[in-house]
């Protein structure tokens, strides 16, 4: 290696050598020293290591500090939950721990940093006082609201920087050990044995077969035999799986593994990919130039802060990489640099690495790479403080969804905390406990979500239909003059009795002012109590309901009249359509609960079943569960005079066993379904179907259910009667229950209604994305077009074999097939992508996936269309299943 020096200029004065540089630079942060070979190969070898790679563009930064910012995030588990609302850029920058102790935050979780100058120590933050263990004064710090103090989370950056600049290590697959059984003692041979506390990334060949499995890695020198434990310290959550990459921070003993889908993992993964596209030009430039350019270190020695001046022995050329040391951190946007060589000045002004200014500051006694310019000089790391920035900002959110991921009882929730982390948008003030206004529409079915609640009236004189309230509902309607309350159909108001023993059906607001009535339901006992206003008048009004709807299927179908479904759909007619609907609609309960649609699907004497396809000789017939549905709607059809033409249909969890074990192919519950609906259009011709799809569950059945899922998207495809309805795998519920709780029902209530509208009305509500067509990019990677508007991803990469619900099956597999694992999906430029390491040539993608387990922890693709009055995320991806082209 040609021996370049810098400095010196007396004579008999050499100035430093390259190697002596770099290592006065290393050894400032705590690096072993490298020898000259060593330092020759990580500058002009072709086939750079990914940390040489780091060191000279900056293009590893983000790796380096996100797996560092790993151990930083374990440090600051205790107060992530604070961090997750209030995380951001550092803005307190301290010289010393007592310039720090001068400054008081000013919101829970705020970020500060003491510079790495200070090399003093001082007594860790308590709820008492600065009494706790001694910690350095240099640091990152939060502010804990709770205690008015700094408390320090992780050593400096600098200090980050450094040990993460090591990098991970890509070890490759392992094999048994000799008299150990598969999955209990895993053995990889090495040529380069991996240092303590460094990261290694490995593909175990078996799943674990023990709590505390054990990992030996050889060199032909030594031997490293050390316990695998979980992240947090104690066992892995979910056990080893095979040929599944992990990260491993290698320790003395024990060492903590980090798994792909784990939470904590996903979102460091994420800033590793939202940083991937910027990084990888960068990247193959500076290979360029390391192949075919001189490369110059350069140290300032002198000029400001916003105009650099150093003297050399090399000329800068144009196009050049140079190496380049500030002595003081930058204050202007294009800090100017003056190299001069032999009295010859050759300036120059640092901007970005796009020539725009800089992003962040430079910072002194750190060294940057920059590609020379006679005007400007573009920066190539200029991004790394803010990449640090963020990864540090999001450790509160990262330790968060670790801990949401690993519980069981984890519940989908749409409260703020949950909404910040997935990075929703802030909801708005419309809540579904706050009053509902309803202006100029007639009538209004209210079925109230919460217990109490409240109605308010306004513009011209309108009427609320209580035909929907429930038993125990206690609410509150404040009516102008005019506006008239009714019963609901065939009631009266119990309790109240008029002249000549009329009763009550309906009340009219009197003239004068407002009225606030009070409504009760005891056990289906309807009470009308005036609470405040002028004296009303009452009648015996009842309505007539314009449209009949009948629920059809199984449980998670008629709860829609039970669980404020209805309440649900009321509200989307009012206020969510395009154009808001004046009408009052009957809704018939025709579903009965856990119900098999295909009578392969039930055993022994079970009459659980909608058809019988062994029935009159084997062309099929109607099963008991059927004839309930046809019997209620005609003795409702028969009171009301009403011709039922809608159904809102939801079924398919009684049949996923019988789809698992084989004993009923996707194929033959698609005839199935098709064979019911059939029957009942032969007595009801104008009778459509609403297809709703199953939601999510806790069970193991999942190849079950995807076919059951795809059995009904294939008759929505294929019969003109039959409409796409309302998904469900992102509404909450309880463990191991595939019903919903909460507002759930009335969540699906109001997306039934916007559907409804599009298929009957012709309107062209937002009912959510559908993927339409998957494009191989190439072999492995597929970009997936979506209709419906753009959609959201809760982090920039998700990784699993069905990230965010999305797999992939081979070409013509039926959809209870084990499933082609995946690697990730992600968003890129409003385009969604999935990826593998399997060639997806004639493959299928689809989702979601079976029960959508991914939705459990906050996983799912959706649009930006929030219900705003139940307070939840927009609608979530449309059940699909497309052929790779």
């Amino acid at each position: 290696m040609t021996d370049m020096r810098f400095g010196g200029g007396q004579k008999g004065d050499p100035g430093q050598g390259v190697t002596e540089l770099v290592n006065v630079k290393r050894a400032a942060k705590g690096l072993p020293g490298i020898t000259d070979d060593e330092l020759y190969e990580q500058i002009v070898n072709p086939a750079l290591t990914e940390e040489a790679q780091g060191i000279l563009a900056g293009a590893e930064t983000a790796r380096g500090a996100a797996e560092a910012a790993q151990g930083a995030a374990e440090a600051a588990r205790g107060q992530a939950e604070g961090y997750a609302l209030n995380a951001q850029d550092v803005s307190r920058i301290a010289p010393s721990w007592a310039n720090l102790l001068t400054l008081a935050g000013t919101v829970d979780g705020e970020a500060a940093s003491v510079e790495p100058t200070d090399t003093g120590s001082h007594q860790q933050a308590s709820g008492t006082g600065y009494d706790g263990a001694s910690v350095p004064n240099a640091g990152q710090y939060r502010w804990i609201s709770s205690m008015g103090r700094w408390s320090r989370v992780s050593d400096a950056k600098s200090v980050l920087f450094a040990r993460g600049v090591e990098g991970r290590i890509r070890l490759g697959t392992t094999a048994d050990v000799p008299g150990y059984a598969s999955g209990e003692r895993y053995g990889i041979t090495v040529s380069k044995m991996p240092q303590g506390t460094q990261l290694v990334s490995l593909v175990f060949h078996a799943a674990s077969t023990v709590s505390v499995p054990v990992l030996v890695i050889t060199d032909g020198a030594g031997t490293i035999t050390t316990q695998l434990i979980g992240p947090n310290g104690g066992q892995i959550p979910f056990g080893i799986l095979a040929n599944v990459r992990y990260e491993i921070d290698l320790g003395t003993g024990t060492s903590r593994v980090y798994e792909p889908g784990n939470g904590a993992r996903s979102a460091i993964d994420g800033v590793q990919a939202a940083v991937a596209a910027e990084t990888s030009a960068r990247q193959a430039a500076v290979n360029d130039l390391a192949r075919r350019s001189v490369l110059s270190y350069s140290a300032t020695t002198g000029g400001t802060s916003s105009a650099y001046t150093l003297t050399s022995t090399l000329a800068p050329e144009g196009n050049q990489l140079v190496f380049f040391i500030p002595h003081a951190d930058s204050s202007a946007s294009y800090p100017t640099l003056t190299v001069t060589v032999g009295g010859t000045a050759y300036p120059t002004s640092i901007g970005a690495r796009d020539g725009t200014p800089l992003r962040v500051p430079l910072k002194a006694g750190r060294i940057y790479a920059l590609r020379w310019g006679t005007g400007v000089s573009r920066l190539i790391n200029d991004t790394e403080d803010a990449v640090l920035d963020d990864i540090e900002a999001l450790q509160g959110a990262v330790a968060a969804l670790q801990t949401g991921g690993a519980s069981a009882e984890t519940l989908v929730n749409p409260d703020l905390g949950k909404i910040a982390q997935v990075g929703l948008p802030v909801p708005g003030n419309q809540e579904s406990d706050a009053p509902l206004a309803v202006g100029n529409l007639r009538p209004f079915q209210w079925q109230p979500l919460w217990r109490p609640a409240s109605l308010v009236l306004s513009g011209a004189p309108g009427v609320v239909d209580l035909s929907h309230v429930r038993p125990g509902t206690e609410g509150y309607i404040l009516a102008n003059p005019g506006d008239r309350i009714l019963a609901g159909a065939g009631r009266n108001f119990a309790g109240r009795s008029e002249a000549a023993g009329v009763q009550s059906g309906s009340v009219t607001a009197g003239a004068g002012g407002n009225s606030l009535f009070k409504v009760v339901d005891f056990s289906g006992n309807r009470f009308l109590v005036q609470e405040a206003g002028p004296a009303p008048s009452y009648g015996a009004e009842t309505i007539g309901h314009d449209r009949m709807f009948i629920l059809g299927g199984q449980s998670n179908g008629f709860r829609d009249e039970e669980e404020y479904g209805i309440g649900g759909f009321s509200y989307g007619l009012a206020k969510e359509l395009a154009s808001n609907q004046d009408i009052s609609v009957q809704f018939v309960n025709g579903a009965t609960g856990g119900t098999a649609i295909d009578r392969r699907s039930v055993t022994g004497g079970s009459t659980a079943y909608w058809w019988d396809v062994g029935a009159n000789g084997g062309t099929g017939g109607p099963g008991p569960v059927l004839d309930t549905y046809m019997a209620e709607v005609a003795a409702a059809a028969a009171a009301s005079g009403l011709a039922p033409d809608w159904t809102f249909w939801t079924q398919g969890e009684s049949d996923a066993g019988a789809l698992d074990s084989g004993a009923l192919t996707t194929a033959e519950m698609q005839a199935t379904i098709l064979a019911v609906f059939g029957y009942i259009r032969a007595t009801y011709p104008a009778m459509q179907f609403i297809c709703n799809f199953v939601g999510s569950h806790d069970v193991t059945s999942q190849a079950g259910i995807n076919a059951a899922r795809v059995a009904y998207l294939r008759v929505v495809e294929s019969e003109s009667y039959c409409h796409r309805g309302a998904e469900a795998y992102d509404l909450p519920r309880r463990q191991q229950d595939i019903h919903w709780m909460g507002k759930a029902y009335a969540i699906r209530g109001a997306r039934q209604a916007l559907i409804w509208a599009n298929a009957a009305l012709g309107q062209s509500n937002a009912t959510g994305p559908v993927v339409t067509a998957a494009t191989r990019i190439d072999a492995t990677t597929v970009r997936l077009s979506v209709s419906g508007g753009p959609v959201y991803c809760p982090l920039p990469v998700v990784h699993g074999p069905q990230p965010c619900g999305l797999y992939a099956l081979a070409g013509g597999a039926d959809p209870a097939a084990e499933p082609i694992p995946l690697t990730s999906c992600y968003l890129d430029g409003g385009l969604l992508y999935v990826t593998s390491e399997t060639d997806l040539a004639g493959c299928q993608i689809g989702g979601p996936y079976g029960w959508a387990p991914g939705a459990r922890g906050g996983l799912w693709i959706r649009d930006y269309n929030r219900d705003e009055f139940h307070d939840w995320a927009g609608n979530p991806l449309g059940t699909f299943l497309v052929d790779v082209v």
